[in-house]
Protein backbone atom coordinates (compact mmCIF):
# COMPACT_ATOMS: atom_id res chain seq x y z
CA UNK A 1 0.00 0.00 0.00
CA UNK A 2 2.57 2.66 0.79
CA UNK A 3 4.61 1.45 -2.26
CA UNK A 4 1.30 2.15 -4.11
CA UNK A 5 0.54 5.49 -2.56
CA UNK A 6 3.82 6.59 -3.21
CA UNK A 7 3.62 5.48 -6.79
CA UNK A 8 0.53 8.27 -6.92
CA UNK A 9 2.53 11.03 -5.36
CA UNK A 10 5.17 10.92 -7.60
CA UNK A 11 2.44 9.94 -10.72
CA UNK A 12 0.68 13.79 -9.18
CA UNK A 13 4.27 15.72 -9.29
CA UNK A 14 5.07 14.39 -12.95
CA UNK A 15 1.49 16.13 -13.95
CA UNK A 16 1.91 19.04 -12.50
CA UNK A 17 5.51 19.80 -13.86
CA UNK A 18 4.40 18.55 -17.50
CA UNK A 19 1.60 20.67 -17.01
CA UNK A 20 3.98 24.19 -16.33
CA UNK A 21 5.66 23.08 -19.22
CA UNK A 22 2.90 22.70 -21.70
CA UNK A 23 0.96 25.65 -20.45
CA UNK A 24 2.51 27.92 -22.81
CA UNK A 25 0.50 28.24 -25.60
CA UNK A 26 2.17 28.70 -29.29
CA UNK A 27 0.25 29.64 -32.32
CA UNK A 28 1.89 30.44 -35.81
CA UNK A 29 3.99 33.06 -37.18
CA UNK A 30 0.63 34.24 -39.22
CA UNK A 31 -1.21 34.47 -36.17
CA UNK A 32 1.65 36.49 -34.84
CA UNK A 33 0.68 39.42 -37.06
CA UNK A 34 -2.92 39.92 -36.07
CA UNK A 35 -3.91 42.35 -34.00
CA UNK A 36 -6.28 41.83 -31.14
CA UNK A 37 -9.15 43.94 -29.85
CA UNK A 38 -8.79 43.17 -26.51
CA UNK A 39 -5.73 43.36 -23.45
CA UNK A 40 -4.48 40.26 -22.24
CA UNK A 41 -4.92 39.24 -18.66
CA UNK A 42 -2.01 37.31 -17.93
CA UNK A 43 1.20 36.72 -19.23
CA UNK A 44 2.70 33.44 -20.38
CA UNK A 45 2.13 30.34 -18.12
CA UNK A 46 5.64 29.64 -18.01
CA UNK A 47 6.44 32.96 -16.65
CA UNK A 48 4.05 32.43 -13.93
CA UNK A 49 6.02 29.45 -13.31
CA UNK A 50 8.52 31.10 -11.46
CA UNK A 51 7.32 34.61 -11.00
CA UNK A 52 6.84 36.47 -7.80
CA UNK A 53 5.12 39.28 -7.05
CA UNK A 54 7.70 41.71 -5.73
CA UNK A 55 8.22 44.12 -3.66
CA UNK A 56 6.23 47.33 -4.55
CA UNK A 57 9.10 50.14 -5.09
CA UNK A 58 9.77 53.53 -7.35
CA UNK A 59 12.87 53.20 -9.15
CA UNK A 60 15.13 55.17 -11.57
CA UNK A 61 12.67 53.89 -14.03
CA UNK A 62 10.14 56.48 -13.01
CA UNK A 63 8.18 58.99 -12.39
CA UNK A 64 6.02 58.58 -15.54
CA UNK A 65 3.40 60.71 -16.78
CA UNK A 66 0.65 58.86 -18.17
CA UNK A 67 -3.21 59.13 -19.21
CA UNK A 68 -6.21 56.88 -18.11
CA UNK A 69 -7.60 54.94 -21.40
CA UNK A 70 -11.49 54.92 -20.05
CA UNK A 71 -13.94 56.32 -17.77
CA UNK A 72 -14.07 55.50 -14.04
CA UNK A 73 -10.55 53.81 -13.31
CA UNK A 74 -9.98 52.23 -10.30
CA UNK A 75 -7.19 52.85 -8.16
CA UNK A 76 -6.40 49.92 -5.79
CA UNK A 77 -4.76 49.26 -2.44
CA UNK A 78 -2.65 46.47 -3.91
CA UNK A 79 -1.67 45.10 -7.28
CA UNK A 80 -4.68 42.96 -7.63
CA UNK A 81 -8.39 42.81 -8.86
CA UNK A 82 -9.73 42.13 -5.58
CA UNK A 83 -7.89 44.41 -3.66
CA UNK A 84 -9.57 47.09 -1.43
CA UNK A 85 -10.10 50.41 -3.95
CA UNK A 86 -8.81 53.83 -2.65
CA UNK A 87 -9.50 55.92 -5.43
CA UNK A 88 -11.74 55.83 -9.06
CA UNK A 89 -10.75 58.39 -11.74
CA UNK A 90 -13.73 59.47 -13.21
CA UNK A 91 -13.01 60.87 -16.51
CA UNK A 92 -10.99 59.60 -19.38
CA UNK A 93 -7.66 60.92 -20.27
CA UNK A 94 -7.02 62.26 -16.53
CA UNK A 95 -2.92 62.35 -16.15
CA UNK A 96 -1.55 60.59 -13.41
CA UNK A 97 2.35 60.04 -12.46
CA UNK A 98 3.62 56.34 -12.77
CA UNK A 99 6.07 56.13 -9.86
CA UNK A 100 6.57 52.28 -9.70
CA UNK A 101 5.08 48.72 -10.90
CA UNK A 102 4.28 45.38 -10.01
CA UNK A 103 3.02 42.13 -11.03
CA UNK A 104 0.12 40.03 -9.18
CA UNK A 105 0.62 36.40 -8.78
CA UNK A 106 -1.12 36.00 -12.48
CA UNK A 107 1.88 38.14 -13.78
CA UNK A 108 -0.35 41.05 -14.71
CA UNK A 109 1.64 44.34 -14.61
CA UNK A 110 0.11 46.85 -12.53
CA UNK A 111 1.05 50.32 -12.12
CA UNK A 112 1.82 52.35 -8.81
CA UNK A 113 0.33 55.49 -9.20
CA UNK A 114 -0.09 59.16 -7.68
CA UNK A 115 -3.19 61.12 -8.17
CA UNK A 116 -2.86 65.09 -8.17
CA UNK A 117 -4.45 64.87 -4.53
CA UNK A 118 -1.17 62.83 -3.18
CA UNK A 119 -2.73 59.62 -2.39
CA UNK A 120 -1.31 56.62 -4.41
CA UNK A 121 -2.44 52.99 -5.02
CA UNK A 122 -2.31 50.58 -8.39
CA UNK A 123 -4.09 50.94 -11.50
CA UNK A 124 -3.60 47.79 -14.09
CA UNK A 125 -1.12 48.66 -17.18
CA UNK A 126 -3.93 48.64 -20.03
CA UNK A 127 -5.86 51.31 -18.15
CA UNK A 128 -2.88 53.45 -18.72
CA UNK A 129 -1.14 55.11 -21.83
CA UNK A 130 2.23 56.88 -20.56
CA UNK A 131 2.96 59.95 -22.74
CA UNK A 132 6.11 61.21 -21.56
CA UNK A 133 9.20 61.35 -19.27
CA UNK A 134 9.75 57.64 -19.75
CA UNK A 135 13.77 56.52 -18.75
CA UNK A 136 15.78 56.60 -21.60
CA UNK A 137 19.03 55.28 -22.94
CA UNK A 138 21.80 56.04 -20.61
CA UNK A 139 24.69 53.91 -22.81
CA UNK A 140 25.93 53.06 -25.70
CA UNK A 141 27.50 49.82 -27.18
CA UNK A 142 31.13 50.27 -27.73
CA UNK A 143 31.56 48.85 -31.09
CA UNK A 144 29.69 50.19 -33.57
CA UNK A 145 30.14 49.28 -37.50
CA UNK A 146 30.46 51.54 -40.04
CA UNK A 147 26.80 50.87 -41.87
CA UNK A 148 25.51 53.52 -44.24
CA UNK A 149 23.32 56.32 -42.73
CA UNK A 150 19.97 57.71 -44.03
CA UNK A 151 17.26 59.85 -42.67
CA UNK A 152 14.71 57.08 -41.85
CA UNK A 153 11.83 59.32 -40.38
CA UNK A 154 12.36 63.00 -41.73
CA UNK A 155 11.37 62.28 -45.21
CA UNK A 156 11.04 58.86 -45.26
CA UNK A 157 8.02 58.16 -48.11
CA UNK A 158 5.07 55.32 -47.30
CA UNK A 159 7.08 53.00 -49.41
CA UNK A 160 10.22 50.62 -48.24
CA UNK A 161 11.70 51.68 -51.10
CA UNK A 162 12.79 54.64 -49.23
CA UNK A 163 14.64 52.83 -46.50
CA UNK A 164 18.08 51.77 -45.84
CA UNK A 165 18.96 48.11 -47.26
CA UNK A 166 21.99 47.79 -45.14
CA UNK A 167 20.41 45.85 -42.47
CA UNK A 168 18.64 42.53 -42.24
CA UNK A 169 14.93 41.66 -41.60
CA UNK A 170 13.98 39.54 -39.01
CA UNK A 171 12.54 35.76 -40.11
CA UNK A 172 11.76 33.50 -37.57
CA UNK A 173 11.43 29.52 -38.35
CA UNK A 174 9.76 26.54 -36.58
CA UNK A 175 12.60 24.51 -34.94
CA UNK A 176 12.27 21.56 -33.19
CA UNK A 177 13.84 22.54 -29.74
CA UNK A 178 13.89 19.38 -27.61
CA UNK A 179 10.03 19.23 -25.56
CA UNK A 180 9.61 19.18 -21.64
CA UNK A 181 12.14 21.81 -20.79
CA UNK A 182 11.69 25.61 -19.43
CA UNK A 183 14.12 28.46 -20.43
CA UNK A 184 14.80 31.61 -19.34
CA UNK A 185 14.16 34.62 -21.90
CA UNK A 186 16.10 37.40 -21.95
CA UNK A 187 15.93 40.59 -24.72
CA UNK A 188 19.42 40.65 -25.79
CA UNK A 189 22.32 38.04 -25.84
CA UNK A 190 23.38 38.66 -22.08
CA UNK A 191 22.33 37.29 -18.83
CA UNK A 192 22.38 41.12 -17.52
CA UNK A 193 20.63 42.22 -19.91
CA UNK A 194 16.82 43.90 -19.61
CA UNK A 195 14.31 40.33 -19.09
CA UNK A 196 10.79 40.40 -19.14
CA UNK A 197 7.74 39.25 -16.92
CA UNK A 198 9.51 42.14 -13.78
CA UNK A 199 12.96 39.38 -14.82
CA UNK A 200 11.02 36.34 -14.98
CA UNK A 201 10.33 35.55 -18.50
CA UNK A 202 10.72 31.82 -19.62
CA UNK A 203 9.18 30.03 -22.37
CA UNK A 204 8.64 26.00 -22.24
CA UNK A 205 9.70 23.79 -24.81
CA UNK A 206 6.25 22.39 -25.97
CA UNK A 207 7.18 22.64 -29.83
CA UNK A 208 6.22 25.70 -32.06
CA UNK A 209 8.90 28.06 -30.83
CA UNK A 210 10.19 29.80 -33.51
CA UNK A 211 13.56 30.81 -34.22
CA UNK A 212 15.44 33.42 -36.05
CA UNK A 213 18.72 32.40 -35.73
CA UNK A 214 21.78 32.37 -33.27
CA UNK A 215 24.32 35.12 -31.69
CA UNK A 216 27.63 33.83 -29.96
CA UNK A 217 26.00 30.90 -28.33
CA UNK A 218 22.60 32.23 -27.92
CA UNK A 219 18.93 32.12 -30.04
CA UNK A 220 16.60 35.12 -30.48
CA UNK A 221 13.18 33.27 -30.43
CA UNK A 222 9.68 34.21 -30.60
CA UNK A 223 6.80 32.71 -28.91
CA UNK A 224 2.61 33.25 -28.04
CA UNK A 225 1.17 32.08 -25.44
CA UNK A 226 -3.01 31.27 -25.32
CA UNK A 227 -3.49 34.81 -24.40
CA UNK A 228 -1.60 36.10 -27.66
CA UNK A 229 0.70 37.53 -25.67
CA UNK A 230 3.96 37.70 -27.82
CA UNK A 231 7.50 37.85 -26.53
CA UNK A 232 11.11 37.98 -28.43
CA UNK A 233 14.11 37.43 -26.94
CA UNK A 234 16.95 35.31 -26.19
CA UNK A 235 17.80 31.77 -24.86
CA UNK A 236 21.18 31.01 -23.44
CA UNK A 237 22.47 28.26 -25.73
CA UNK A 238 24.70 26.48 -22.64
CA UNK A 239 20.90 25.92 -20.86
CA UNK A 240 19.29 24.44 -24.17
CA UNK A 241 18.90 20.47 -24.16
CA UNK A 242 18.86 18.67 -27.22
CA UNK A 243 19.85 20.35 -31.03
CA UNK A 244 20.24 24.38 -32.04
CA UNK A 245 19.58 26.48 -35.06
CA UNK A 246 22.76 26.73 -37.48
CA UNK A 247 21.83 29.30 -39.19
CA UNK A 248 23.68 32.62 -37.14
CA UNK A 249 22.57 36.15 -36.82
CA UNK A 250 24.82 39.18 -37.98
CA UNK A 251 23.79 42.43 -36.95
CA UNK A 252 25.16 45.95 -38.79
CA UNK A 253 24.03 48.05 -35.48
CA UNK A 254 23.66 51.51 -37.61
CA UNK A 255 22.96 54.54 -35.34
CA UNK A 256 19.88 55.66 -35.34
CA UNK A 257 17.90 59.05 -33.34
CA UNK A 258 14.99 58.72 -32.28
CA UNK A 259 12.39 61.46 -33.15
CA UNK A 260 9.24 61.00 -31.52
CA UNK A 261 8.13 59.09 -28.29
CA UNK A 262 8.56 55.81 -29.03
CA UNK A 263 7.16 52.63 -27.27
CA UNK A 264 10.05 49.94 -27.21
CA UNK A 265 8.41 47.16 -26.75
CA UNK A 266 9.79 42.94 -26.65
CA UNK A 267 6.58 41.88 -28.05
CA UNK A 268 6.01 43.09 -31.65
CA UNK A 269 2.79 41.67 -32.56
CA UNK A 270 0.84 43.61 -29.89
CA UNK A 271 2.69 46.61 -27.88
CA UNK A 272 1.23 44.79 -24.39
CA UNK A 273 4.67 44.95 -22.79
CA UNK A 274 7.08 47.99 -22.14
CA UNK A 275 10.86 48.08 -21.73
CA UNK A 276 11.20 52.03 -21.79
CA UNK A 277 9.42 54.75 -23.45
CA UNK A 278 12.26 56.22 -25.56
CA UNK A 279 12.06 60.03 -25.75
CA UNK A 280 12.93 62.18 -29.05
CA UNK A 281 16.94 62.52 -29.54
CA UNK A 282 17.76 59.49 -27.60
CA UNK A 283 20.76 57.43 -29.74
CA UNK A 284 19.86 53.65 -30.11
CA UNK A 285 21.12 51.25 -32.67
CA UNK A 286 18.94 49.99 -35.51
CA UNK A 287 19.55 45.66 -36.16
CA UNK A 288 17.01 44.90 -37.92
CA UNK A 289 13.50 45.02 -39.41
CA UNK A 290 10.17 43.01 -38.87
CA UNK A 291 7.55 42.79 -40.97
CA UNK A 292 4.02 43.18 -39.71
CA UNK A 293 0.81 42.82 -41.70
CA UNK A 294 -0.03 46.93 -41.00
CA UNK A 295 3.55 48.14 -40.12
CA UNK A 296 7.65 47.79 -40.76
CA UNK A 297 8.85 47.60 -36.63
CA UNK A 298 12.54 48.98 -35.99
CA UNK A 299 14.51 46.05 -33.93
CA UNK A 300 16.88 47.87 -32.31
CA UNK A 301 19.49 47.87 -29.20
CA UNK A 302 19.69 50.47 -26.46
CA UNK A 303 21.04 50.49 -22.44
CA UNK A 304 18.03 51.76 -20.06
CA UNK A 305 19.11 52.57 -16.82
CA UNK A 306 22.62 50.91 -17.85
CA UNK A 307 21.08 47.37 -18.66
CA UNK A 308 21.66 46.29 -22.35
CA UNK A 309 17.81 46.35 -24.04
CA UNK A 310 17.15 44.90 -27.14
CA UNK A 311 13.50 45.68 -28.60
CA UNK A 312 10.91 47.07 -31.19
CA UNK A 313 9.62 50.93 -32.13
CA UNK A 314 8.10 51.70 -35.61
CA UNK A 315 10.46 52.18 -37.91
CA UNK A 316 8.95 55.84 -38.24
CA UNK A 317 10.12 56.62 -35.29
CA UNK A 318 13.99 56.59 -36.57
CA UNK A 319 15.80 59.04 -38.27
CA UNK A 320 19.56 58.07 -39.73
Amino acid sequence: MKRLIGCLAALVLFIIAVSGTFAEGISTTDNILLQPTSAPQKTPAAERYSAAVPTPATSSAYPVSAKTNIQKVNVRKEPKGDSKRVAQIEKAGTSVTIIGSSYDDNGTQWYLVKLKDGRTGYVRFDLLTIVNNAPTATKQPSTVNNAPRNNGGANRGSSDSDWPTAYPRLQFEDFAFEKNQILNVYSAPSKKSWRGANGKASVGMVGGVYCAGGENGWYLIIYENSKRITRVGYICGEDIQGPVPYNSLQFPYIPATVNTDANMTDDPAHFYSTITVLQPGTTVYLLADYRRSDMTLAYIEAYVNGQQARGFIPMASLDW
